[in-house]
């Protein structure tokens, strides 16, 4: 198998797997709307807005994923591999945003429920993300030269 062929199949697994997170996010907010009524509605609707940007990202993706040429496969494993090291730095940002949310909750008493559910609802994606984005970037580099 090619660098290149390589590079394609991780891609393409990482946006099948991204499809995957996409729709048990929706699920669980779908669920936690039925289960905990009053309080599950920030998180449901902060996840359903992540299922949505990440649905935008994912579908752009899957339209622009092909087998790189020869001549090109060296730099586009390298700059697949920096987008990837920039997505986990992301991933880590939206943990921090989580722990904020979550945090600033507890002195808030006006928007503590909204507060405390959009931080876990950020949790739950900048947890997934980062599990996913490694999970990509170490499939990418299995590969030898």
């Amino acid at each position: 198998m090619s660098l290149g062929e390589h590079i394609f199949n991780q891609a393409s697994n990482h946006i099948d797997r991204l499809w995957v997170f996409i729709t048990a996010s929706v699920i669980l907010a779908v669920l936690i709307v039925f289960y905990r009524k009053k309080t599950g509605q920030w998180f449901a609707l902060m996840t359903i807005v992540w299922a949505l940007i990440n649905s935008g990202v994912t579908w752009w993706l899957q339209g622009h994923i092909h087998i790189p040429t020869p001549a090109k496969e060296k730099w586009t494993y390298a700059h697949v591999k920096e987008m990837m090291i920039l997505n986990l730095v992301l991933d880590v940002v939206y943990l921090l945003s989580a722990w904020y949310l979550i945090k600033r909750s507890r002195s808030s008493e006006e928007h503590q429920l909204m507060l405390h559910h959009f931080g876990r609802a950020v949790y739950v994606q900048g947890a997934g993300l980062l599990l996913l984005d490694g999970w990509f970037l170490t499939g990418l580099q299995v590969y030898t030269l």
